[in-house]
């Protein structure tokens, strides 16, 4: 399939925040075909993305009783609170220049169990609350494309997305420290086990993520992840009804081989 550059027209004296359209519309355009620009519009897709997973992890702890987050500042969507030298400045620059896109993360909200009301279950909830915002988010980006015209650049913003959200769902619940599928699995080990998790295996987690995602990318096995990830897109997709307009708006690989990622 030929990619299908996004194409957005306004009315001869529409204006934006007091620009012409001609000059919006070269800003605009300038996303899709210009790479630098294309990486600071990922970069920032993926890291509000994360912050509202973050969010999402706080307010669900300050509802059960744990004010920590809301007393640290943090119940905010102030970007400069969730900045994390480590996840949101180093790790995204060394994977992309590693293996070729993205990956990193928000600071972490701070979450005191023992404060939680619900013991275990409401841990877990906490817990889970990450991950199910970006299943929301993809269904909400998949489903908005039923009115929006697939010839818009919105259109094919929506759609990068979308699929920004599902690849993050299904990372976050990988079992694997820091991530989210870790603390999940944690929850259902005996308290021996979890002990020992967190002693020998958590203080290390960021160590062994790297590690096992170098392994799968220079094995060549990280291609099942992308096509799990194609997999889910679609399935999403289909259960909204929209899978057409997705397929038509956004040709990932076609799009990665236009804006020179690859080769």
């Amino acid at each position: 399939m030929q990619i299908h550059y996004p194409i957005i027209t306004f009315p001869d004296n529409f204006k934006c925040f007091g620009y012409k359209s001609e000059t919006l519309f070269l800003f605009l355009s300038k996303i899709v075909t210009d790479k630098q620009i294309f990486l600071v519009v990922t970069f920032g897709i993926f890291f509000f993305s994360m912050i509202l997973h973050e969010l999402a992890h706080g307010f669900t702890a300050f509802w059960l009783g744990d004010k920590t987050a809301k007393k640290e500042g943090r119940l905010s969507l102030n970007p400069l609170v969730h900045i994390d030298p480590l996840s949101t400045l180093v790790m995204p620059v060394l994977t992309y220049f590693f293996l070729g896109f993205f990956l990193g993360g928000a600071k972490p909200i701070p979450v005191e169990p023992q404060k939680l009301s619900w013991g275990k279950v409401g841990d877990f909830l906490v817990t889970i609350m990450g991950p199910l915002v970006h299943l929301l988010l993809a269904c909400l980006l998949a489903l908005s494309l039923h009115w929006i015209d697939s010839e818009s650049l919105w259109a094919w913003i929506l759609a990068f997305s979308f699929q920004i959200q599902v690849f993050l769902l299904l990372f976050n619940l990988l079992p694997i420290p820091p991530l989210d599928g870790f603390f999940v699995l944690r929850l259902l080990l005996p308290s021996k086990w979890a002990k020992f998790w967190d002693r020998y295996i958590l203080p290390f987690g960021t160590v062994i993520l790297i590690c096992v995602l170098l392994l799968l990318f220079y094995t060549h096995t990280f291609v099942y992840v992308e096509k799990g990830v194609d997999s889910l897109m679609n399935l999403f997709a289909k259960g909204m009804g929209t899978a057409e307009q997705l397929e038509y708006i956004l040709d990932y690989n076609s799009l990665r081989e236009a804006l020179g990622f690859d080769g």
